[in-house]
């Protein structure tokens, strides 16, 4: 899970990364929530390209 602290110091979610075997992968979204479901455990290479629609990276 991908959080970010609101001013009233508490965590809204902002990406929930699911693993189950019987589902492809797929994107949900919840109001500001993505969800992400992937059939076995994800690269870190494919986590970032697809969580960088929906992530403001600040460097």
């Amino acid at each position: 899970m991908i959080c970010e602290v609101s001013e009233g110091h508490q965590l809204d979610e902002l990406l929930l990364v699911r693993i189950d075997p019987n589902q492809k992968k797929n994107m949900r979204s919840f109001g500001r929530r993505m969800t992400f479901t992937y059939p076995k455990q994800p690269s870190l290479r494919e986590m970032r390209k697809d969580f960088a629609p929906y992530l403001q990276i600040v460097s």
